[in-house]
């Protein structure tokens, strides 16, 4: 039978635990209202990047694709056509960070070698500034990359990186959920 000091002991380390646990939870309840402000900050960007993306993925006939499309459309459509942007992981910034997972912010695009122009003479467009990062979803794998080009007020800064990476954790959300609903 335990003796009185051995009880005393027991009841202080069941003490300590459940002040571990208790700080435990204040620190993760805390990183979770932190990440659901950070979700509710951003998901007004991601609405609007998806928005901007249907309109883009119009513009290109006979397309659709299965995050982007409109309500109206009916999926098995025999006349439509699946639209796929393909980023190699052998060319340019996407493709860089695609295999490293770096984000990548330049401030000239054509002194970077890793750029890879053909898209800009391909188009006529002139990309300047570019702002590339990995989209990543829940267990941190990467299944995409954002990449931003041309900030109207000149160079992309540190606070466009956290904006991206905010959005990004939103998006690789979205696109694994979307996924996991196949």
């Amino acid at each position: 039978m335990a003796n009185t000091r051995e009880i005393q002991s027991r009841i202080k380390s069941i003490n300590d635990t459940l002040k571990i646990t208790n700080a435990m939870y204040m620190i993760s309840s805390s990183k979770l209202k932190k990440a659901k402000r950070n979700y509710e900050n951003t998901h007004p960007y991601f609405i609007s990047l998806q928005d901007s993306i249907r309109k883009t993925l119009k513009l290109v006939p006979n397309v659709e694709n299965r995050f982007f499309c409109d309500q109206k459309y009916v999926a098995g459509d025999a006349d439509k056509r699946k639209g796929i942007i393909v980023v190699t992981a052998d060319k340019g910034l996407a493709g860089h960070v695609l295999q490293t997972g770096e984000t990548i912010n330049i401030k000239d695009a054509y002194s970077d070698s890793r750029f890879n122009p053909e898209v800009d003479k391909k188009t006529g467009y002139r990309t300047k500034t570019i702002l590339c990062m990995p989209i990543k979803n829940f267990n941190q794998e990467i299944i995409g990359v954002f990449q931003v080009l041309n900030k109207f007020d000149e160079y992309f800064t540190p606070d466009d990186e956290d904006l991206l990476v905010a959005i990004a954790s939103s998006a690789g959300i979205s696109l694994e959920n979307a996924q996991l609903f196949e």
